[in-house]
C-alpha cells in the first residue's frame, strides 16, 4: 500500500467516526483529492508505461525493417565469401597440383639428361628450355641447360635454346652465357689439337682462328672424318651466335662486361663499340673482325689473347699491363684514345702488321 492509498483510508475512517458534521465534511473532501491525486498517478504511470510500450514497439518495428534489409545483403555477402573461399582453396590446390605435376615433370627432365652424343645433349637441352619460365627451377634449368649446349651439333637447335637464354640475362646471372662461349671455344681447341696448357707456349695462331672460326677451311685430319668435319662446322657457327649473345645482353640488357672473366671467350664479327671492358680478365680467346671504337680497356688482362682485324679508333687501353704471349695483326691500336707504355713498348716490337708510320702514331699518344 502506497502513501496516498493510507492517507485515503484514515480520511475515510475519520469521515465514518466523526460526530460533527463540519469534521466529516473537512475529511471527506480530503478522501477525495487524495482518491482524485492517486487516479492521477494512476493514470499518468499508465501513460508512460503506454508510451514506454510504444517506444519497444517502434524499435521492434526498426529492428524488423533492418533485419528484413539487411537478411540478403547479409546472405549475399556470406554467399560471396563462401564463393572467394572457395575460389581460394581452388586456386591452392590447383597451384598445388600445378606445383607436384611440374616436380614431376622437372625430375623425369633431369632423368633424361645425358652427354653421350650430340643429340641426346640437344634432347636434354630442349628439355631444360621448357623450364626457363618456371618459377621454380628456371634458375637450375638454365645452368642446365648452359652445360649442355656446347655439346651439341646442331646450329639451329643451339641457337633455339641459346638465345632464349640470353633473354633472361643480366648482370646477375649473364655468367651462365659467358659459361656457353668459353666452353665452345675450348671444345674447338681440343678438336682442332691446339695446346692450351699454361706452362706451355701456346699454339694458337691466326691461321688456325680463322679455321677455327669458318673463315678458313679446316685442315685435313678434321676434313678426312665426317663426325669430326660436321662439329667444326657446328662449332663456328655456335661461336658466332655466343658472340651474338653476349653482344646482346651487354648493349640491350642490363648486364656488363666491366670486371668479368672473359677468359677462353672470342668475341667477333659485332659491333661492340663503346663498351666498358674494364679490368675484365681476356686470357686466351679471341678479338676477331669487330668493332671496338671507343670501347674501355684499362687495366684489362690480354695474356694469351689473339687480336685480329679490329677496330680500335679511340679505345682506352691504359693500365694494360698484362699481356703476355697475346699476338696482335690487323687492329689499329695506334688509333686508341690511350695505350699503357708496356703495351706499346710490346706492340711495337711483336705486331708485324703495324707499318713505321703506325708505329710512330702510337707513340703519339699522349696518355703513355
Amino acid at each position: 500500500m502506497d502513501q496516498l492509498e493510507i492517507i485515503e483510508k484514515k480520511a475515510l475512517e475519520q469521515a465514518a467516526s466523526a460526530t460533527d458534521l463540519r469534521e466529516r465534511a473537512d475529511a471527506m473532501e480530503i478522501a477525495k483529492s487524495v482518491s482524485e491525486k492517486r487516479k492521477l498517478v494512476e493514470e499518468t504511470k499508465k501513460t508512460a508505461l503506454e508510451a514506454e510500450e510504444a517506444s519497444r514497439e517502434r524499435k521492434f518495428a526498426r529492428t524488423k525493417h533492418w533485419a528484413a534489409t539487411m537478411t540478403p545483403l547479409l546472405a549475399v555477402f556470406l554467399t560471396g565469401a563462401a564463393l572467394v573461399l572457395q575460389s581460394q582453396q581452388f586456386s591452392a590446390s590447383a597451384r598445388l597440383q600445378i606445383n607436384a605435376n611440374e616436380e614431376s615433370q622437372w625430375h623425369d627432365a633431369l632423368q633424361n639428361l645425358s652427354f653421350k652424343d650430340p643429340a641426346t645433349a640437344l634432347t636434354g637441352a630442349f628439355g631444360m628450355h621448357s623450364f626457363f619460365d618456371s618459377p621454380l627451377y628456371s634458375t637450375q634449368a638454365q645452368v642446365v641447360a648452359a652445360a649442355l649446349l656446347p655439346h651439341v651439333d646442331n646450329p639451329d637447335g643451339f641457337d633455339d635454346v641459346f638465345f632464349d637464354l640470353t633473354d633472361t640475362a643480366n648482370a646477375g646471372n649473364q655468367a651462365h652465357v659467358i659459361a656457353v662461349a668459353k666452353t665452345l671455344f675450348s671444345s674447338q681447341m681440343d678438336l682442332y689439337r691446339v695446346n692450351v696448357l699454361v706452362n706451355r707456349p701456346t699454339l694458337l695462331d691466326f691461321q688456325t682462328l680463322r679455321e677455327m672460326l669458318g673463315d678458313e677451311d679446316p685442315p685435313a685430319f678434321i676434313q678426312g672424318d665426317a663426325t669430326s668435319r660436321r662439329q667444326a662446322a657446328a662449332s663456328a657457327w655456335m661461336l658466332d651466335s655466343a658472340s651474338d649473345g653476349l653482344n646482346d645482353i651487354w648493349t640491350r640488357k642490363s648486364a656488363s662486361p666491366q670486371g668479368t672473366d672473359l677468359s677462353g671467350v672470342v668475341l667477333e664479327n659485332a659491333n661492340f663499340g663503346g663498351l666498358d671492358f674494364s679490368n675484365a680478365v681476356m686470357q686466351g680467346g679471341a678479338l676477331y673482325n669487330a668493332d671496338f671504337t671507343n670501347a674501355k680497356f684499362a687495366g684489362a688482362v690480354f695474356r694469351r689473347r689473339l687480336v685480329s682485324d679490329v677496330i680500335l679508333d679511340g679505345t682506352d687501353l691504359s693500365g694494360v699491363e698484362d699481356f703476355a704471349e697475346s699476338k696482335w695483326e690487323r687492329s689499329d691500336w695506334w688509333r686508341a684514345k690511350c695505350i699503357s707504355k708496356e703495351l706499346l713498348d710490346y706492340l711495337e716490337k711483336n705486331d708485324a702488321t703495324a707499318s713505321p708510320e703506325n708505329k710512330q702514331a702510337g707513340n703519339a699518344i699522349s696518355c703513355h
